[in-house]
């Protein structure tokens, strides 16, 4: 009975301590994203991308897993 109540005391112990808060005050961003020009109608931001007005190249990468 004493294994029992010291396992029990031991994990109740664990998960307590386990939780923590989710703070995120590593991360900061200091480029603002304008969110505005993602919301786009269909087609309309297709003249940025084919023209070289604003960007002069454009690079795809097409990721794979061997025999899936």
């Amino acid at each position: 009975m004493k294994k029992i109540s010291a396992l029990l005391v031991l994990c109740s112990f664990l998960f307590v301590t386990s939780c923590s808060s989710d703070e995120n005050t590593l991360i900061t961003d200091p480029i603002p994203v304008d969110k505005n020009l993602n919301k786009q109608q269909t087609g309309s931001s297709a003249n940025d991308l084919l023209s070289d007005i604003k960007f002069k190249s454009l690079v795809i990468e097409v990721v794979y897993v061997n025999g899936f």
